[in-house]
């Protein structure tokens, strides 16, 4: 469904801020899958094309972008590529706390 939504915004709306987030969304469904090499363009994509259109997007869907930086860090941490997911955390000006912090004592 996803692929095919994301063939209706690129025709529909080939340069709106939708049609990034439907880019991003396909790439996030393949992260879940454990295809990397296939969802690393596509979130990677679809946060850079959400990020040049940001002023587009409307403040209630404000929280797509942020979802959308998530998920390109998800991506590299689930790869186990520390090093991009720590680069993606520091470019998006998120805190990048050791494991420690979060293991039960």
């Amino acid at each position: 469904m996803l692929r095919e939504c994301l063939a209706i915004r690129t025709k529909a709306t080939p340069d709106d801020w939708t049609r990034y987030d439907a880019t991003g969304l396909l790439g996030g469904s393949l992260l879940g899958q454990g295809q990397y090499g296939e969802a690393e363009p596509m979130v990677v994509r679809g946060y850079r094309g959400m990020k040049e259109r940001e002023s587009q997007i409307t403040v209630p869907d404000r929280y797509r972008l942020r979802e959308s930086a998530m998920r390109v860090i998800r991506l590299y941490e689930a790869w186990d590529k520390p090093k991009d997911a720590t680069e993606w955390k520091a470019r998006l000006g998120i805190p990048d706390l050791p494991t420690e912090v979060f293991a039960r004592p």
